[in-house]
């Protein structure tokens, strides 16, 4: 099966203004090496097997590969036209890679965790834009969209659904989390994925994870691992501040 990681939400903070925070621990200076150091290696993975590649966050390449529906129309769209007109907003420097297992064979599907640091110039680029992108993940729009997304992927021939699920994971900081199963196909013919996002605040950091793959390895131990083990690296790097 072709592997597909789904990391059209994490550009939703690209150019939208977030919630404030009391003070901005990250040196800005510093912010690539920061943000590249607080990313996970397969060994803080569960189990074995994973596998690490860096990520090129380049809102266009995605341009084509949306589908032309109206629930992309209502979400996506607007999203990647920010995204393209303000790419980079007050980020001083940013890491993102995906982790991936499984999926060697023509119809397993891959577990791929996503994640992204971005490092702000300071907290006040980050007022009220939690807020709202909850409000646009709350929607149905973007969800179908994904939907939509990942049944071109599989060449367009099946009917993607999408359903809310429950997220996995404890999200730090009063963040966002976000879970869905879509389901491709149907009867006989059909092909199920879970997808769980999490995006939080930490001082002028905004941490970013997505986690996919089929609902048995999607598991409240994965999320919870990356989530955990990406705030203690946070915390980490935080106590080095000045």
């Amino acid at each position: 099966m072709r592997r597909l990681v789904f990391v059209v939400p994490l550009l939703v903070l690209v150019a939208m203004p977030g919630l404030a925070w009391a003070d901005s621990p990250f040196d800005p200076a510093q912010a690539s090496d920061i943000a590249q150091r607080v990313l996970l290696t397969p060994a803080d993975m569960p189990g074995d097997g994973w596998s690490s590649q860096a990520m090129v966050l380049d809102s266009g390449t995605l341009d084509g590969a949306v589908p032309d529906t109206d629930a992309c129309r209502n979400s996506l769209g607007p999203m990647l036209s920010a995204a393209s007109k303000h790419p980079d907003g007050t980020i001083a420097g940013q890491a993102a890679e995906t982790l991936s297992h499984g999926g060697g064979s023509l119809l397993a599907i891959p577990t791929e965790v996503a994640l992204e640091i971005d490092v702000h110039e300071d907290d006040a680029y980050l007022d009220g834009a939690m807020d709202r992108t909850r409000d646009m993940l709350a929607g149905p729009d973007l969800w179908t969209c994904l939907g939509d997304l990942f049944g071109k992927s599989l060449g367009g021939a099946l009917r993607a659904t999408v359903q809310d699920a429950e997220p996995g994971a404890v999200v730090p900081n009063n963040g966002i989390a976000r879970a869905v199963e879509i389901t491709v196909g149907g009867g006989l013919v059909s092909l199920s994925v879970r997808m769980e996002l999490y995006v939080w605040l930490y001082g002028n950091v905004v941490a970013q994870a997505s986690v996919t793959g089929s609902s048995s390895s999607v598991t409240s131990d994965l999320a919870g691992a990356v989530i955990n083990k990406t705030q203690s690296n946070l915390d980490r790097e935080a106590s080095k501040a000045p």
